[in-house]
């Protein structure tokens, strides 16, 4: 009996110490759950000395309000004998006001008539466990929300495993639907086209051994409906094998597809603009040269009888010049410098006659049709410019067709131009999306390669042995100055189609006088422009008095000296624009005429005929340039007693001018 009691004594004491000891927090609890002992290290959690616990209520002293009825549950349900021991987290809230999470371990100790009557609690804190736990939890919602909403299709690639995971704006980029893409490396590989795949895993090893910082490379992927997306494709390798290889990479996906496209578009009208600069620059200069040897020419023939023996070689010495001038006057309607008329076009009816004319210069082979719409909204257009870009786009699909049989169609109607249209066209940086009136020629010839294609609207680019390579080039020019824009589609070996668009027309706008604006100018082959003064006139007319001639190119200045000479003038010779200034200011009435370069150094032709007549307000004048009488300014046209001529003049045009102005 005494070695059993001290057992027992012995038994208590160790778990006396041990319980005092504990660094868990301890409380020893009644069946009602009264605190009848706690240890150091639960004071210390709640914050509470040891006498002012005990004898308290666990459950009214400590627990949550919200989970002081599930506590008196499990203590009821140990009383009962149910179960086994208790393991709960529950919030707790001390004397202090502060809470606390902890996970509680009841176990019974001691029985009496059957049920519990001493229970032991251990507290473990939770609450910087649990404050992880919901740090973690809001950045991984953080991080989904931030999957979910970014542009950027982020992914994780295990190399050696094959597991990869897709961000949801990848497959939405691509066209799949969420988790649709397996995540599996090898459905990657299937859909990233192999030489863009080869060249980015060149790069990753590059990026692995440390030579190259962060990888960017552009590949083409696949999208669920087999189109190819354009995607910069951003990575880094974030884990390495033991032989340094790539092991784990990360990275983002970003469609630019839509920006290269733009950007592409954007340097091809810039390389446009810059050649039509230069095309402009080009044909003015080749202009001045013209003027020398069409009137030299052209005075030459005047004076030698018609049976002299060099009579038809300065004939044909004209027929060339003339020639040469059709070719600037292509580069000029290239580089948008010119002018003509606007009027209500309706395209159809435009379309249909042009198609009747070329139908009998094209081969025999090709067969014409025409599916031209009726009632066409009218466009305001200057319809001898229109009837070239018809004849242009026939004669190419024509050509196209290489002498074998095929088909050309031309087509008219009214289309709703949109972003993807904007995005592909050639024309008209400005042109907004809308309702347009559009001509298309379409053939089944011999089509074109990407690279061709790329290059049909540069000037003296072609593919033809004979060609010049301008008349596309005139066509953009044309369709540019008139607010609208060209679409090509074609496919080596299957023939290709262009469309040019143009803005309908007002309907105010129908009934209106037509209006000269800003415009290339195409003319046929062997005409000049000229005023229209009947040739006999312009022949046997002459004049006298003195005249004030200014041009600062020799050349130029030279043969309108002889002109002006060979028709009775007294001429004096300015080099600028201050020249002829200063020269008439010190004798303002001794003139009877001024001629004057519009485009000259110190002061252009206009502004010199601005200060000049100042001085004499009709003072009658004959201005030229390589370039369009648009450069001139309206004032001074409207004022009376001004004529305009387009270089290279030859006689009959400049006599035709002087005569319309000294006569007025």
């Amino acid at each position: 009996q005494l070695k059993a009691e001290r057992a027992l004594l012995e038994s208590e004491e160790s778990f006396r110490i041990g319980f005092e000891e504990a660094t868990v927090a301890s409380v020893l609890v009644d069946g009602r759950g009264r605190m009848l002992r706690v240890n150091e290290a639960f004071c210390e959690l709640v914050r509470v000395r040891a006498y002012d616990l005990v004898g308290r209520s666990l459950i009214e002293e400590l627990a949550h309000e919200d989970d002081r009825g599930q506590i008196v549950q499990n203590l009821g349900a140990m009383r009962a004998g149910h179960g086994g021991p208790v393991k709960v987290e529950k919030r707790y809230t001390r004397p202090d006001g502060t809470h606390f999470w902890a996970r509680a371990s009841a176990v019974v100790l001691r029985r009496e008539h059957g049920k519990p009557s001493l229970a032991l609690v251990e507290l473990v804190d939770q609450t910087s466990t649990r404050a992880v736990i919901e740090a973690l939890r809001a950045s991984e919602e953080r991080l989904a929300f931030a999957l979910e909403v970014t542009s950027d299709g982020l992914y994780d690639a295990n190399l050696v495993t094959g597991e990869m995971f897709f961000a949801p704006a990848a497959e939405r980029m691509l066209g799949y639907e969420p988790n649709e893409l397996a995540r599996r490396l090898e459905t990657w590989e299937r859909i990233v086209h192999p030489e863009d795949l080869a060249r980015a895993y060149e790069m990753v090893a590059e990026n692995a051994a440390g030579r190259l910082p962060v990888v960017e490379v552009e590949v083409r992927i696949r999208r669920k409906d087999g189109s190819w997306a354009l995607v910069l494709d951003r990575l880094k390798v974030v884990e390495h094998n033991e032989d340094g290889t790539a092991k784990r990479l990360v990275g983002t996906l970003q469609d630019v597809s839509e920006r290269r496209q733009i950007e592409a578009k954007l340097q091809q009208a810039q390389r446009l603009e810059v050649l039509g600069v230069l095309a402009g620059g080009i044909a003015h200069d080749f202009n001045n040269l013209l003027v020398g040897v069409l009137t030299n020419a052209n005075l030459a023939g005047e004076m030698l009888p018609s049976d002299h023996p060099a009579a038809p070689l300065v004939a044909e010495m004209f027929t060339a010049a003339t020639r040469a001038a059709d070719l600037t006057r292509e580069l000029l309607a290239y580089a948008g410098k010119g002018r003509f008329v606007l009027e209500p076009i309706d395209l159809s009816s435009l379309a249909r006659e042009m198609s009747v004319l070329v139908a009998s210069a094209t081969s025999k082979q090709a067969k014409l049709e025409t599916v031209l719409s009726d009632s066409l909204p009218r466009v305001n257009a200057d319809a001898t410019q229109l009837r070239q870009v018809v004849m242009n786009l026939l004669t190419n699909a024509s050509e196209a067709l290489e002498g074998k049989p095929g088909t050309v169609t031309i087509r008219t109607g009214v289309t709703a131009v949109d972003a993807a249209f904007i995005a592909r066209a050639v024309g008209s940086p400005d042109i907004k999306p809308g309702s347009y009136v559009f001509v298309e020629v379409q053939d089944t010839g011999c089509g074109m390669d990407a690279a061709t294609a790329a290059r049909i609207f540069e000037p003296f680019f072609t593919t033809k042995f004979t060609g010049r390579g301008l008349g596309l080039a005139a066509t953009l020019g044309i369709i540019n100055a008139h607010g609208g824009a060209l679409s090509v589609c074609t496919k080596l070996g299957l023939g290709t189609t262009i469309r040019a668009v143009l803005p309908v027309a007002p309907v105010e706008t129908h009934d209106q006088t037509p209006e000269r604006r800003a415009a290339p100018i195409v003319t046929p082959t062997n005409a000049l422009p000229a005023v229209h003064v009947p040739a006999s006139q312009a022949g046997q007319w002459s004049g006298r008095g003195d005249v004030l001639l200014a041009d600062d190119e020799e050349l130029v200045r030279t043969v309108a000296r002889r002109t002006l000479e060979r028709l009775g003038f007294s001429v004096v010779e300015c080099v600028d624009g201050r020249d002829v200034v200063d020269r008439f200011s010190a004798e303002p009435d001794r003139w009877r005429l001024v001629v004057l370069d519009l485009t000259m150094p110190q002061l252009s032709g206009d502004q010199a005929l601005e200060e000049i007549r100042a001085l004499r307000p009709a003072m009658p004048a004959v201005l030229y340039s390589g370039y369009s009488e648009e450069e001139l300014d309206s004032a001074l046209v409207g004022a009376g007693g001004v004529q305009f001529v387009q270089k290279p003049f030859t006689t009959r045009t400049i006599t035709g001018a002087i005569r319309v102005v000294l006569d007025e």
